[in-house]
């Protein structure tokens, strides 16, 4: 394949990509048995990230913009999670990736029940990212909006506010 074929094939992927707001099928987060049907479900927006459920990893897509949705057992489960950003500069060069220290949170999971994490703010700036990601407040909450469960830093922070 040509350099200019391989530039327009990876020009179409990722205007492609971009355009996708919402991973199209739900993420497995468990090996062996367990069953789809029964599973709860949880929403991940593209400024947090999943890293891991009950300490194993779940896969990372890399697409930093990307809304996910996780299929959870039912049962008490521990969430490790974190604010992720990357911020463009102009050239790729210029990118920088914003995170957080890994946070975890514990919630009972009900059978095909919709949760949602969420944060108590998505910066629109590097220096705002900066700071909420030093200490950022992170919940797990219900359909309905209501928080169930606080992310707890795995290092401690002092909240600004």
């Amino acid at each position: 394949m040509s350099l200019r074929a391989t530039f327009v094939a990876g020009a179409i992927f990722l205007l492609l990509a971009s355009g996708c707001s919402h991973w199209p099928t739900p993420v497995v987060t468990w090996e062996g048995e367990g069953s789809e049907q029964t599973a709860a479900m949880v929403t991940v927006p593209g400024h947090l990230e999943l890293l891991a459920v009950d300490g194993r990893a779940v896969p990372d897509y890399l697409l930093q913009s990307a809304t996910f949705d996780y299929l959870l057992l039912p049962g008490e489960r521990s969430l490790t999670v974190r604010y992720d950003s990357l911020w463009a500069g102009g050239l790729r060069a210029n990118a920088r990736r914003v995170s957080s220290a890994p946070q975890v949170l514990t919630v009972n999971v009900l059978e095909r029940t919709n949760y949602r994490l969420s944060s108590a703010s998505k910066p629109t700036t590097v220096s705002e990212a900066k700071a909420f990601a030093s200490c950022p407040h992170l919940w797990l909450e219900n359909a309905a909006g209501e928080p169930l469960a606080r992310a707890q830093p795995e290092v401690s922070c002092s909240p600004s506010d």
